[in-house]
């Protein structure tokens, strides 16, 4: 994993990254689902590539917004 953080992250548009290691199935690994919705390079825990949203900070401040709105909803909605 250690040559995986001296290559850039790779920028993917939208807030969930797929990864499944290779472009070939069978030297891959599982898909492993990856939410982007931090500022920080997220990780894949498999093969140590990191992804980070290609949107602008604004954008990605948006999206943490929107979840954290959707969560206290969702949970105020389960009290009822």
């Amino acid at each position: 994993m250690e040559l995986s953080n001296e290559a850039p992250p790779i920028k993917v548009q939208g807030r969930i990254a797929a990864c499944e290691g290779d472009n070939n199935p069978a030297l891959g690994h599982p898909i492993e689902f990856i939410c982007l919705d931090k500022e920080e390079p997220a990780m894949c825990k498999y093969c140590g590539l990191r992804f980070i949203m290609l949107y602008s900070r604004t954008a990605a401040m948006f999206y943490s917004l929107v979840n954290k709105f959707l969560n206290g909803f969702a949970m105020a909605s389960n009290t009822q």
